[in-house]
């Protein structure tokens, strides 16, 4: 059987975290499910954070991450929270490539 260890969702940052203490960490993540989260946040509203009144722009040493970059290329976003159309990479269809 696969054995996965308990990893941790923040709903504030979106960040997943593994447990320090290696007495949580020896936990069997299947023992709880996946909806277990899900219901968590069901029954307790009051902790769900606000969303964010600014998008989040990231930065390396404070310079914005460039539009072209392989970052922005792996997410569905911009920076600005525009959605990207997909680019044809250079693929040409039959109807461009036959001589006239």
């Amino acid at each position: 059987p696969q054995n996965y260890p308990v990893n941790f969702f923040s709903p504030r940052s979106h960040g997943l975290f593994f447990p320090k203490s290696t007495r949580k960490a020896n936990i069997d993540g299947a023992y709880f499910g996946t909806t277990s989260p899900h219901l968590f946040l069901m029954t307790h509203p009051d902790i769900i954070p606000a969303k964010p009144s600014q998008n989040y722009i990231p930065r390396v040493y404070g310079f914005k991450i460039n539009q072209s970059s392989v970052y922005y290329r792996n997410h569905e976003e911009g920076p600005q929270g525009e959605t990207r159309q997909k680019r044809n990479k250079g693929i040409r269809s039959s109807q461009n490539t036959r001589s006239k």
